[in-house]
């Protein structure tokens, strides 16, 4: 699995055009950028410091074809970019991010993504039914807990 962080604006919007929209960055850069689970947490970090409102997608990269390719970005490290539409039929969770995260691990509770995405525009704050209102009894895999978010509760 491969990630996008969005806003919650550009999630919503998503549910009217039928794919995630670029953002500003993604426009200016040609191509949609999209993360491993070992480069969220830095990526995040150097593109959306302080940011509220942001959503955690994970997509399906096997859905993205030929447009979806590897290539080298900071520090010499592979990233995965998108050169067409982020179809909404490729994304597989999301997750509303607490206001508190991304950090650095430790501390706080490992944030999980949820098992099915949640139509755009409707996303909740997290609260005691878990992120955007869905139970969550477990983790849905040990890949989801080593992105590295981590959360000392619910934001407000």
């Amino acid at each position: 699995m491969i990630y996008k962080l969005v806003t919650l604006d550009e999630w919503a919007r998503a549910g009217v055009d039928g794919y995630v929209p670029a953002s500003a960055l993604d426009r200016q850069d040609g191509f949609l950028h999209l993360s491993a689970a070992d480069q969220i947490v830095e990526t995040a970090r150097r593109h959306y410091a302080r940011a509220t409102g942001l959503a955690l997608l994970t997509v399906d990269p096997d859905l993205l074809g030929d447009d979806l390719r590897w290539e080298p970005s900071r520090d010499g490290a592979w990233f995965p970019h998108l050169y067409g539409a982020l179809p909404l039929a490729a994304v597989t969770g999301v997750a509303e991010l607490p206001a508190d995260v991304p950090r650095r691990r430790g501390g706080g509770r490992p944030f999980a993504l949820s098992r099915q995405p949640t139509r755009p525009g409707t996303s909740r704050r997290p609260g005691p039914r878990g992120v955007l209102g869905q139970r969550q009894s477990r983790p849905i895999s040990s890949e989801n807990r080593s992105i590295g978010f981590a959360s000392a509760g619910p934001s407000r």
